[in-house]
Order: C-alpha cells, then sequence, then structure tokens
C-alpha cells in the first residue's frame, strides 16, 4: 500500500494542475467573448456607416468623355464613394448634401492612379455643373513628379470627393 503522504501529494497537484487548466481555459473563453463581442461592435458599426455610403451613391454619368482617363491624361480620378461601400475609410467622405452645398472658390480633395501610384490632388472648384458634377483648377499634388498637373482644369464628379475644404478670404487653401 502506497503511503499516504504520498497519495495525498499527488491528490493534491492533480487537483492543482485541474484547477490551473480550468482557471486558464475560462480565462481564455472570458478573452475570446469579450473581443467577439468588441468585433460585433465595430461589425454593426462598420456596417452601418457602408449601408450610410450605398444610400448616397450616385451613379457616375454615362457620358464620361469630360473625366480624365488614361488614354489622353495619364490618369483616372478614383471613384471614391464606391470604394467606400465596400471598404470604407478611416475618415468618413463627405456627405452627399454637403458635396452639393458646395460653391465655387471651394476645394476638395480628390485622389488620382496612374496605373502604378495613387495620389492626392487638391482642386479649387471653378464650376457648378449638373449631374453633380463640378469643373476644378488643380492647384497642388503630393508627388514632385505630378506637378506639371497643377494650374490644369479638371471636371470631376461627387463621387471622387473625399475631403471638402471650406476657403475663406483669409485662410490658405491646404
Amino acid at each position: 500500500m502506497p503511503d499516504p503522504v504520498i497519495l495525498l501529494s499527488v491528490l493534491w497537484v492533480t487537483g492543482l494542475v485541474i484547477w490551473a487548466y480550468w482557471y486558464y481555459s475560462r480565462e481564455a473563453a472570458q478573452e475570446k467573448a469579450r473581443n467577439l463581442a468588441a468585433t460585433k461592435k465595430v461589425s454593426a458599426a462598420l456596417r452601418k456607416q457602408m449601408h450610410s455610403y450605398k444610400k448616397q451613391y450616385q451613379p457616375l454619368p454615362e457620358d464620361r468623355s469630360l473625366f480624365p482617363d488614361y488614354a489622353r491624361d495619364g490618369f483616372v480620378l478614383i471613384d471614391v464613394s464606391e470604394a467606400a461601400m465596400y471598404h470604407p475609410p478611416k475618415d468618413p467622405l463627405p456627405r452627399l448634401s454637403a458635396k452639393r452645398a458646395m460653391a465655387q472658390g471651394d476645394a476638395v480633395h480628390l485622389l488620382l492612379s496612374d496605373g502604378h501610384i495613387d495620389d492626392d490632388l487638391w482642386v479649387e472648384i471653378t464650376e457648378i455643373r449638373t449631374d453633380d458634377c463640378f469643373a476644378g483648377r488643380i492647384y497642388d499634388v503630393e508627388l514632385d513628379k505630378l506637378k506639371r498637373l497643377i494650374g490644369r482644369d479638371i471636371v470631376f464628379h461627387a463621387n471622387h470627393i473625399s475631403e471638402i475644404i471650406k476657403v475663406t478670404a483669409d485662410a490658405p487653401k491646404h
């Protein structure tokens, strides 16, 4: 017959191992539940934001000949409103009502793609057109290799606008 002290020690160690396993399993399950709850909150907010972008989306006009294209201009404008319906940006896009309330002299931020890189364009609105379209003059770009675009006139749609910069007489455009 085994020594009672050894038997009690084995039982104590076994009990300790079982308790430790239960405790850490419970902690892991609680952490997993907290992460799942946080993910559901984010997912619900993200779905709501994506739904909002879908409700505000206005299709581009069928005649897109006035917009920049690769063959003629070497770049295209990115439809950030369409992209936001599937992959919302970190900073929210302006609402369609705010885009429609813009006036000549306001400035906007657009994104262009030349097939290799995406770059920022800052454009001052010179004309409000029909079908949520605008004309403007590029006044700044991010990359030095695109400085040639500064001063160029461009036509774009509300879907291309990622940010509105209200310009006042004493405030800089950028």
